[in-house]
């Protein structure tokens, strides 16, 4: 599937400021290890449970109450759609197509933390690459309606909290990609099976076609 060219300065910003942050002189900082559970809106009609693993380090700038991380994290963004399927030999069936996208995120975030008063949480916002290592859906039993994909590339913008106790770390976060990511592709569908592409479900809501996925993430992170 062809894809729209993507914004490569976009691209080139933010990798500048992930190599930026870290040439920031470390005050204090911590290798962190991540994984959790993701609820993802990929723009079909249901969402989809994953997970997510997650490396990284955080940065104190200078005793402030702001502090830099970065990391590079694997999220598993799914979703499902009930779909007509056709075969010329079985005939018609309804099924729901689903998808699993396989991406890698390296990230930076800026968070704050009020000094001396360690039970409130840190709260940071920040943005990432999304690059999408596979595309996975289910065994489909025929020809679908619609065909539908996704982006190669992504940049995504999260905002989360997280709260500590000694080591371990608990973090909340929502993420929405700030470039649309559902693509629409007919071109493969059999010519049987063509005028029956914009045949809609009752009550099943349509594909969204360059709808920005959101996802969000529930996980423990452990500081060494």
């Amino acid at each position: 599937m062809k894809t729209p060219n993507f914004r490569f300065g976009r691209l080139n910003s933010l990798v500048a400021m992930m190599a930026i942050a870290m040439l920031v002189p470390q005050s204090a900082a911590a290798l962190t290890l991540g994984a959790g559970w993701t609820r993802s809106d990929v723009g079909l009609h249901d969402d989809g449970e994953g997970i997510y693993l997650s490396v990284g380090d955080q940065v104190s700038l200078h005793q402030s109450v702001f502090d830099l991380s970065y990391a590079l994290e694997y999220v598993q963004k799914k979703g499902s759609q009930p779909t007509p399927f056709s075969d010329p030999i079985t005939g018609f069936a309804t099924d729901d197509a689903e998808v699993t996208l396989h991406v890698l995120e390296p990230a930076i975030f800026v968070g704050a933390t009020a000094p001396g008063v360690p039970l409130l949480p840190r709260i940071y916002a920040g943005g990432s690459i999304g690059l999408k290592v596979s595309e996975q859906w289910g065994e489909f039993p025929g020809e679908p309606n619609q065909n539908y994909g996704y982006k190669e590339t992504d940049i995504i913008v999260h905002l989360g909290v997280s709260a500590a106790v000694g080591p371990v770390l608990v973090d909340l976060r929502w993420s929405k990609s700030a470039v649309g990511q559902l693509l629409r592709d007919d071109q493969n569908l059999p010519l049987w099976n063509a005028n029956k592409a914009d045949d809609p479900l009752a009550d099943v809501e349509a594909p969204r076609e360059g709808f920005k996925t959101e996802v969000l993430r529930l996980g423990v992170a452990y500081s060494f």
